[in-house]
């Protein structure tokens, strides 16, 4: 039997990933959810970063006794924290498994609007409920005004960013933006799966895949989904997991 361990993303919950198990069921396959805690925030002395969520997985995989090794599968910033896991635990993993990942090279240029508007939220937290309030108006506008395709593009940025705290989501998106993973991505000698969508606004236009090809063995296919592949095509993912791990 094939243990599978899913990781969410930020201000996600693993109940992100029903749709995609609900496809793989009765497929020999045993599941584990870990969600995380709060992003940013300080436990035990510690702030909550990529770092700190990979040794929270550690310890989760003891306190649960998840058989190993497994398959680590991660939507976005899961993804980041399951590559770095897998970069310093390579003997409890099998295979690795990335959805909408970003992977961006630190030292390429940022578009300084979003660094801008990422520091000014990160730093004058009371922007927040106004912040808020205006993606939730963009949101309504964007639904009633745009066609389908166009609005889909840009529909994972607006929700996500309507109820999710946005201090931790700027703190997130800082250390995502600062954290170097090519050397360890290097020395991942695992078979990868990653799979990321050509309408995903946050990735493409935001994060960056920069270091999607930097992978030994890695197998990477496009969807045209927004960020939120599992959610939106959770058929065509758990085809592309339940092959992928055969």
């Amino acid at each position: 039997m094939k243990t599978l361990v899913f990781l969410p993303g930020l201000s996600f919950e693993c109940t992100l990933w029903n749709k995609v198990t609900k496809y793989l069921l009765n497929k020999d396959m045993q599941f584990h959810f870990i969600d995380f805690p709060h992003y940013g925030t300080i436990r035990s002395g510690k702030r909550v970063d990529i770092p700190y969520l990979a040794e929270y997985l550690k310890d989760e995989v003891k306190k649960r006794h998840i058989e190993t090794p497994f398959t680590l599968v991660g939507h976005s910033l899961g993804g980041v924290v399951a590559t770095e896991f897998t970069s310093k635990y390579p003997e409890l993993i099998d295979k690795l498994i990335l959805t909408s990942t970003p992977l961006r090279d630190p030292n390429s240029s940022f578009p300084k609007r979003y660094s801008f508007a990422i520091n000014t939220i990160y730093y004058l937290n009371f922007l927040t409920p106004i912040v808020r309030r205006m993606f939730r108006i963009a949101n309504l506008i964007m639904r009633a005004r745009l066609s389908h395709s166009k609005y889909m593009k840009y529909q994972d940025l607006f929700a996500f960013t309507e109820y999710a705290d946005s201090k931790a989501i700027c703190g997130c998106f800082r250390d995502i933006r600062r954290f170097e993973l090519l050397e360890k991505i290097k020395k991942i000698q695992k078979k990868t799966l990653i799979v990321y969508g050509k309408q995903d606004f946050l990735l493409l236009n935001v994060h960056g895949k920069d270091y999607y090809d930097k992978f030994s063995d890695a197998k990477i296919i496009e969807l045209n989904s927004p960020h939120s592949i599992p959610i939106m095509f959770p058929e065509e993912v758990s085809k592309y997991i339940e092959e992928f791990i055969k």
